[in-house]
C-alpha cells in the first residue's frame, strides 16, 4: 500500500526537488506532508472527492437477510480505544464486534463528531478483532472509552461474497473456507 512518505518522495523528485535515489530530509519530508493535508482539506472543503477502495468485513447473523451501512446501519465495529492528538490506539483485546478499516466515521464519549479513520497505524485493519493504532482525521485526547464506527454509504459496491468456514469431522479445517459470490443489483433490479 501506498504510504503518504513514498507520494511526498515522488512529487518531490517530480517537481525536480530531488534526484533519482534521493530522500527528503525528516523537516522536508514533514513540511511536504503537512502540504499533502492542507491540499486534502482544501479539496475537501471544496467536495472534491478522493476515492478509495475500502474492503468491509464483517460478521453475518444467521437468518438474516439484510444488512444495512450508514449512521444507524448494522454493519461497523464496536470496540474501546482511546485518542492522543490524531492516534486512536486500540487494545489488543479491545474490539467487540466487526473490524475497523480506513473511512469509518467513529463516535463515543468525548469524541469530535464527524471523525473519521484516515490511516493505519500498527493496526491492519480489515481484520476481525485487531488491535493497533490507527490515525483519525481530528487531533482531541479522549479517554479509554466504547468507540463505535460506521461506514458511510458508499458510492458503489463492486463485489461481495459470503465466506464460510469448511468443516472436517464437525471441527472447522485451518484455512479450508468457500466464498460464495453475492450478486450487485442495481437500483431497477
Amino acid at each position: 500500500m501506498t504510504q503518504p512518505f513514498d507520494i511526498i518522495s515522488r512529487a518531490l523528485k517530480d517537481i525536480g526537488a530531488l534526484e533519482a535515489g534521493e530522500i527528503p530530509s525528516s523537516d522536508a519530508a514533514q513540511d511536504a506532508f503537512d502540504m499533502l493535508n492542507d491540499m486534502c482539506a482544501q479539496w475537501s472543503n471544496e467536495n472534491m472527492m478522493v476515492f478509495y477502495k475500502t474492503e468491509i468485513i464483517f460478521q453475518t447473523v444467521q437468518n438474516t437477510v439484510q444488512y444495512t451501512l450508514g449512521p444507524s446501519g448494522s454493519v461497523g465495529a464496536s470496540f474501546t480505544g482511546s485518542i492522543a492528538g490524531t492516534t486512536l490506539t486500540v487494545p489488543v483485546d479491545g474490539v467487540i464486534s466487526g473490524a475497523i478499516t480506513m473511512g469509518m466515521t467513529i463516535s463515543g464519549t468525548g469524541i469530535t463528531a464527524g471523525t473519521t479513520i484516515v490511516g493505519f497505524g500498527t493496526g491492519a485493519g480489515g481484520n476481525v478483532n485487531e488491535g493497533g493504532t490507527y490515525t483519525v482525521s481530528a487531533s482531541q485526547t479522549v479517554a479509554s472509552t466504547t468507540i463505535t464506527a460506521y461506514y458511510e454509504r458508499p458510492l458503489t459496491i463492486e463485489s461481495a461474497f459470503v465466506r464460510v468456514a469448511t468443516q472436517q469431522g464437525g471441527s472447522s479445517v485451518a484455512g479450508g473456507y468457500l466464498d460464495y459470490p453475492v450478486a450487485i443489483l442495481s437500483l431497477e433490479e
